[in-house]
């Protein structure tokens, strides 16, 4: 813990609440964001553990839950929400004295080390470690007169002696220790101890030792149990208690001495509603102590949790770690009961779980050891500490670590939690009544609607500012799922105050209308309407809002004024507005425009016309007659916004005419390859193509005769009827407005493995022409 504190400072506080018997403090550590605001000024949560003295996986729990805290602040959102608005008070080790004794010596008792109900020891077995293993187990010694005897099943298992047994061997049962008696006589188990209970040593339905066992010479008889009530006395913030235990895995309410029909029906609705919400974070179902919890013939009584919630009206649990039973696949329902009394069919679960998942530890294999006193006996059996009251360490203690800090985290994002939504003021008027309204609204510190426009105080006769007359206006409202009274309990008794309202100006301004100190009464909560209506969606027809205030009051004076919210537990809250004001400066005389003599429009401004004028001198105008009082010299003259520099022209050049296309390849013949240079053209053959060519129907300027124009695709590239570039596709950009020329025969490349072009008038597919003339060829 101080590691902790030592690592995060301004989270972690550690206090000592009490000292215990022997004399150790009883250590509490405060953990909140006092960024925000101090620990007592929100609402809290007491956590504690270790109540009684073998249950240390109490403590466990409640040092993780402080680590979870301290490490998650500006890591995760929901606990830096949680730390920001609440505080956790965690004292991990109620009981110093009974939990070292366990620890150290091996040995189980009940709380603390007082010796009781007897101070002197009582002649009789006294429990000791006799073999140095570190723990106080069992010993079995022979007699025939034993109550007990070996299990078929598992010779280090002890089942009870049936009427008709006569085989043995029989043993007695003893815990671990020597005698304080004389040589010769019986062994005597005396009474215990240590017999002190602290769950049984609290103000509420307490009964003495006869009827209750435990229970202390009278209520708060001991510094431990007194040192929790005074601290719950002294802090009235506290809304909720959770006291931590083993050894059941549930989670139990009030009342353990009463049934449900001592509640009232609001908190029973309540208790369900969190109960339900308990369960599906824990997997424990949330019971009453009187109703499923110990089926004993006298109840519990003088209790912690009916201590908190019936005489402190807190919310109040009890959360019971850890079930051996459940978690080897038992059927458990009754703690107590499984923990007194088992089958053995039980045993032998229990046995064989503890052989696969933890390599045996719990039990200790019987071995001989020679008593000083008994002669032969075996010292072994079940460890009770880290078997029954305590998971063993390691997978299964952290899981039920785990559990408790999320039901814990849950219950404090449940807590009441009073928020200013919206501080506002407005100017409504001034002192003087001659002067006009001038609205205004002012900056609230902790506003979350921004600043607004600030306004400007009117001139008086003398040339002074007038006070300003505001409303401010507040609005307080409860986001918690709780009430601010936390249980309907607490109302009755009358513990927990209701909401005041107090507002405090600065000098020189003063509160004109409204209360100073204002009781607003109680805030509900989220989950309130739940518990006054137990009815579903379809049948409900709304509640009373109750969760928000608003406050009006009229300030005179332009001061801050301060504003606090006090709820026992709902936390304190502090918010201060200031109106701001713009005093002008003293009236100036202001001489009158001079006329403007009407002139003709001029032309648009042109560069080379701003240039000239540019250096042209100024005209001198006429100026007005000297008036007496101070002279203001005259506004600058606008100045005209210069063009923008042209930039330089570069000359382009001149378009030329498209040339003549050249011949290419054929769209989709096959690619060249080596081959004999085509020969030219006969006079006989040119003839014959000549006389197979049609005549074009479309040349430039000749009428169409009727026929359609043709728009074939594309066969030669760079051909007529290739599609044309957008630069120069105007039919008036061509050369003469006609077809360029053929190119001669002599134009087509010598290395080319292709024929001569095929004429670019004819309307013959590309490949059938080059059949052709292939054909052709092998005909000469």
């Amino acid at each position: 813990m101080r590691a902790i504190e030592e690592a995060v400072p301004h989270l972690v506080r550690l206090f000592s609440i009490g000292t215990s018997y022997e004399g150790r403090p009883i250590l509490l550590a405060e953990v909140t964001n006092r960024g925000t605001r101090e620990g007592l000024e929100k609402p809290a949560l007491w956590l504690d553990g270790n109540l009684h003295a073998p249950e240390v996986a109490g403590t466990a729990a409640t040092l993780e839950l402080l680590r979870q805290l301290a490490a998650g602040h500006g890591r995760d959102e929901f606990i830096t929400y949680l730390l920001d608005h609440c505080t956790f008070y965690i004292a991990p080790r109620l009981s110093p004295d009974g939990a070292e004794h366990c620890l150290t010596t091996g040995d189980v008792l009940r709380s603390g080390t007082r010796p009781y109900p007897h101070e002197d020891p009582i002649p009789g077995l006294v429990p000791a470690d006799l073999d140095g293993d570190g723990w106080i187990l069992q010993m079995r010694v022979e007699d025939a007169l034993g109550e007990w005897k070996v299990s078929k099943r598992d010779p280090r298992l002890l089942i009870r002696r049936q009427p008709d047994d006569r085989e043995g061997p029989f043993y007695r049962l003893y815990r671990e220790g020597y005698l304080e008696t004389a040589a010769g006589k019986p062994v005597h188990v005396p009474e215990k101890r240590f017999g002190l209970d602290f769950n049984r040593n609290f103000p509420f339905d307490w009964k003495s030792e006869k009827e209750q066992t435990g229970a202390g010479p009278y209520p708060l008889s001991e510094p431990e149990t007194r040192a929790v009530a005074d601290f719950f006395r002294t802090h009235p913030n506290l809304c909720c208690s959770v006291s931590c235990h083993t050894f059941g895995g549930l989670i139990l309410r009030p009342y353990s001495s009463y049934p449900d029909d001592r509640l009232p029906p609001e908190d029973l609705v309540l208790y369900s509603e969190l109960g339900r919400r308990a369960e599906e974070l824990t997997g424990y179902k949330c019971i009453t102590g009187y109703q499923g919890f110990h089926r004993v013939v006298r109840p519990i009584r003088g209790g912690m949790t009916d201590w908190a919630y019936d005489q402190m009206g807190l919310l109040s649990f009890d959360m019971v770690l850890w079930s051996l039973g459940r978690t080897v696949g038992l059927e458990v329902s009754d703690p107590t009961r499984f923990l007194k009394e088992r089958s053995e069919v039980e045993n032998l679960a229990i046995l064989r779980w503890l052989d696969r998942e933890v390599s045996g530890r719990g039990f200790t294999p019987w071995k001989p050891f020679p008593h000083p006193q008994l002669g032969p006996v075996e010292i072994g059996g079940w460890n009770q500490m880290i078997t029954f009251f305590n998971p063993p360490p390691g997978q299964f203690l952290r899981e039920e670590t785990e559990k408790y800090a999320r039901f814990v985290l849950g219950l404090a994002a449940a807590c009441p939690r009073l928020v200013v939504r919206r501080l506002e003021e407005e100017v409504l008027g001034w002192t003087s009544a001659s002067r006009r309204k001038e609205p205004a609204v002012a900056e609230p510190f902790l506003s979350p609607k921004g600043l607004a426009p600030v306004a400007s105080a009117p001139d008086t006769a003398d040339g002074g500012a007038a006070r300003p007359l505001r409303k401010v206006v507040l609005e307080l409202e409860n986001e918690g799922y709780l009430p601010t009274w936390v249980t309907w309990r607490a109302l009755d008794l009358g513990v927990v105050q209701q909401t005041e309202v107090y507002i405090e100006a600065d000098e020189g301004t003063d509160v004109v209308l409204g209360d100073r100190l204002a009781p607003v009464g109680h805030l509900a909560g989220t989950g309130t309407v739940h518990c006054r209506h137990r009815t579903d969606a379809i049948w409900f027809q709304g509640g009373s809002e109750d969760q928000r205030r608003r406050l009006e009051w009229l300030v005179r004076g332009e001061g801050e004024v301060r504003i606090e919210i006090r709820h026992d537990r709902g936390g304190t809250l502090t918010v201060s507005s200031r109106i701001r004001t713009e005093e002008p400066s003293a009236s100036i005389p202001t001489l009158p425009a001079p006329p403007v003599r009407p002139s003709a429009p001029a032309p648009p401004p042109m560069a080379s016309a701003a240039r000239s004028s540019r250096q042209q001198p100024p005209v001198p105008s006429a100026t007005p007659p000297p008036a007496a009082g101070p002279v203001i010299a005259p506004a600058p003259p606008a100045t005209v916004p210069k063009p923008p520099p042209s930039a330089p022209r570069t000359p382009q050049p001149a378009a030329e005419p498209r040339k003549p296309a050249t011949p290419g390849r054929v769209l989709g013949a096959p690619p060249s390859r080596p081959g004999p240079t085509p020969r030219p053209m006969t006079p006989q053959q040119e003839a014959e193509m000549a006389a197979a060519r049609p005549e074009p129907a479309y040349q430039a300027g000749e009428p169409s005769q009727g026929i359609k124009p043709l728009n074939p695709l594309p066969l030669v590239k760079g051909g007529e009827f290739e599609p044309r570039s957008p630069v120069g596709s105007h039919a008036a950009q061509r050369t003469g407005g006609l077809r360029p020329a053929e190119p001669p025969p002599s134009a087509v490349p010598p290395d080319s493995d292709f024929p001569e072009a095929p004429p670019r008038a004819s309307r013959i597919p590309a490949p059938l022409l080059l059949r052709r003339q292939r054909g052709k060829d092998k005909n000469r």
